[in-house]
């Protein structure tokens, strides 16, 4: 299996104006950064078009999305801790969270999702076969994560949407 992206997150502990901040790290860029302020209360910015989505909300919480390892990712924590100190954001101590990774590959033999979630004991899945051949488990109690585990292949899925058909006798 690869990985593919990963994403943290973590807060501020208080509000911020998100205007000023990033207006300053527009303009003081040594190259161009594209933002986009989806509402008053969340910006987006990536530095580099290869880069991590930054995602700053009004409550001083943050998500970085989109790095291709964890090491990636402290990466991109740092620099945005830096960024974000150097046009005048005070920064306090935080402890930083890699919540999600994205992981790809093929399993190359057939798997029961259902039956794996059910054994993996995991709080909150997500599975749409219809949509993605693939299941998003998260386990709340460990704030880990797995992503995008176990390929199926066409007759797997369509076995598993007649199994769980009502029967029509």
């Amino acid at each position: 299996m690869e990985i593919v992206s990963t994403m943290g997150t973590e807060s501020l502990g208080r509000e911020l104006d998100l205007h000023p901040p990033v207006g300053d790290l527009v303009e003081n860029a040594e190259t161009p950064i594209d933002t986009n302020f989806t509402s008053e209360g969340m910006v987006t910015t990536y530095l580099r078009d290869d880069s991590p989505a930054f995602t700053l909300y009004r409550t001083g919480s943050f998500q970085i999305r989109g790095a291709k390892t964890e090491a990636d990712l402290e990466e991109a924590e740092s620099q945005l801790r830096t960024l974000l100190s150097d046009v005048g954001v005070e920064m306090p101590e935080y402890e930083f969270h890699h919540v999600t990774s994205v992981f790809v590959g093929t399993l190359d033999l057939d798997v029961n999702l259902n039956a794996l979630t059910i054994a993996l004991g995991l709080g909150q899945t997500e599975y749409e076969p219809e949509q993605f051949l693939c299941i998003d488990l998260h386990s709340l109690r460990s704030h880990s994560s797995f992503s995008q585990l176990g390929r199926q292949s066409l007759e797997a899925r369509q076995n598993a949407r007649k199994q769980s058909q009502p029967s029509s006798t």
